[in-house]
């Protein structure tokens, strides 16, 4: 199990790279690309949601949202339902 796990983790590693180096040109990292992919797929999603659905800390999540909308990728909204949660769009 932990060559299998070890594995995995290089080939995440280097899907990461392999779209870091591809996505450079537009200020996005690797990492941020889930974000925007999932965001895409299902627009308005609460932020919450988006972080059990990547399996990533909120925190973090809090985080990576922050610096793609400030690069304009995505603009983050309240919700009218729930104060509490924000809803994440794509841009244009």
């Amino acid at each position: 199990m932990e060559r299998l796990m070890k594995s995995v983790n290089i080939t995440h590693r280097c899907f990461n790279k392999y779209h870091a180096t591809r996505l450079k040109d537009y200020g996005i990292g690797g990492h941020q690309m889930i974000y925007i992919v999932r965001n895409c797929r299902h627009p308005g999603m609460k932020q919450d949601l988006l972080s059990k659905h990547i399996s990533v800390n909120k925190s973090n999540v809090t985080r990576q949202l922050a610096a793609l909308e400030k690069d304009g990728f995505i603009e983050r909204k309240p919700s009218m339902e729930d104060k509490r949660s924000v809803l994440v769009y794509p841009t244009a």
